[in-house]
């Protein structure tokens, strides 16, 4: 059973992996445009209310029984609340700190890495103890 323990963990090791690269990804390109968030909604709505044998029975029928229709299947699963998550931490940033990072001659990636990216996080982390205060 060791060979099917080690197999089990390094495949979703690889899934989750690129579950999160997927998810984050997605997650930015809709947190910056609101065409492609208002185009990705409804398909990740229908990544998450589908069954998981809905989408796992025509893989297995393409792929068999194995590694990629679980690889597949798993990142289908498993990306939709990593993009959801990092499109809403990016759209609740603060449009004042937007505003004055770009008064201050940034470009979009300066204001992506400098404030959306930062104030996506500590929004976040810090939530729990803003409310309380």
């Amino acid at each position: 059973m060791w060979d099917a323990t080690l197999l089990t963990i390094a495949l979703m090791v690889v899934a989750v992996g690129l579950a999160c690269v997927l998810g984050i990804l997605l997650g930015l390109v809709a947190g910056l445009s609101d065409r492609f968030h208002r185009i990705l909604r409804p398909v990740l709505d229908t990544m998450q209310v589908m069954p998981a044998f809905a989408y796992l029975l025509p893989f297995v029928l393409v792929f068999g029984t194995g590694t990629p229709a679980a690889l597949l299947c798993t990142v289908i699963y498993a990306a939709p609340p990593m993009a959801r998550l990092t499109a809403l931490g990016l759209r609740g940033a603060d449009a004042g700190v937007l505003e004055a990072s770009a008064s201050l001659g940034a470009n979009g990636w300066q204001r992506l890495w400098t404030a959306r990216l930062p104030l996506a996080r500590s929004r976040r982390c810090c939530s729990a103890s803003t409310r309380r205060s």
